[in-house]
């Protein structure tokens, strides 16, 4: 859904409310999953294989997002995603805590690993949004300070839920429960962001290398930025 274009101040400080409460709730959920091969390995004990599809699905996404992303407000089949697609996944991780989940390593993993997979889809549509409401003069220091934000709640809550996880092996269903309800507490905040409409008098074809919600623009314009995108994804 997409508001009325309206002041970009306005729309500075309306963007900024929700990109950083989100940010927060997905900073807590990611400070956990930066856990999940470990502890998956420790103490459900997961095999290499379980670790691969780990870390496989969420690179699968992302390799998805670029040839057709579901999500795309534009071409994409799933609706309003943030509150269709990632609050029910990470709804899921409450499951543990009521007693609905096995403890066995491969669930554990699928469930994962569809969460970080979402992520993935999303964070497309994310950037859209931001780079559409943020005004050109404010972005730069709005993701900076949106960064650290995250970096924090990572940091803030990584290291204790390792302890408690190595301390308690027991508690892995409440220390997943957080993380599900702080990604749920994320995602409704992106739902509650809308885009910006363009100024009047500007004009892009969808899709195009013009547009500036295609993602094959800076990589068509900047070749240097092409061969650095190359290299880092071979890299990682």
């Amino acid at each position: 859904m997409r508001s009325r274009a309206g002041p970009p101040a306005f729309f500075d400080r309306y963007t900024a409310h929700h990109h950083l409460r989100a940010v927060t709730g997905l900073g807590v959920a990611s400070g956990i999953f930066l856990l999940n091969a470990e502890f998956a390995v420790r103490t459900l004990a997961a095999r290499p294989w379980h670790v691969g599809v780990l870390f496989l699905v969420p690179a699968l996404a992302q390799m998805l997002v670029v040839l057709r992303n579901p999500a795309d407000p534009r071409r994409g089949w799933i609706r309003k995603p943030f509150l269709r697609l990632a609050v029910p996944v990470y709804l899921l991780l409450l499951l543990p805590l009521v007693g609905l989940f096995p403890s066995a390593p491969l669930p554990f993993v699928l469930l994962l690993a569809l969460c970080m997979a979402v992520q993935m889809i999303l964070v497309p549509v994310q950037n859209g949004v931001l780079a559409r409401n943020y005004h050109p003069a404010t972005r730069g220091v709005r993701f900076g300070v949106a960064n650290r934000v995250q970096a924090l709640a990572i940091a803030a809550v990584c290291l204790p839920a390792g302890w408690l996880l190595t301390e308690r092996e027991d508690a892995w269903p409440l220390v997943y429960a957080v993380a599900g309800v702080a990604g749920v507490y994320g995602y409704l905040h992106w739902a509650r962001l809308r885009r910006r409409r363009a100024p009047s008098g500007t004009s892009t074809t969808p899709g195009s290398a013009s547009d500036p919600d295609t993602p094959w623009r800076a990589l068509v314009q900047d070749r240097r930025f092409l061969a650095f995108e190359g290299c880092f994804m071979l890299y990682g």
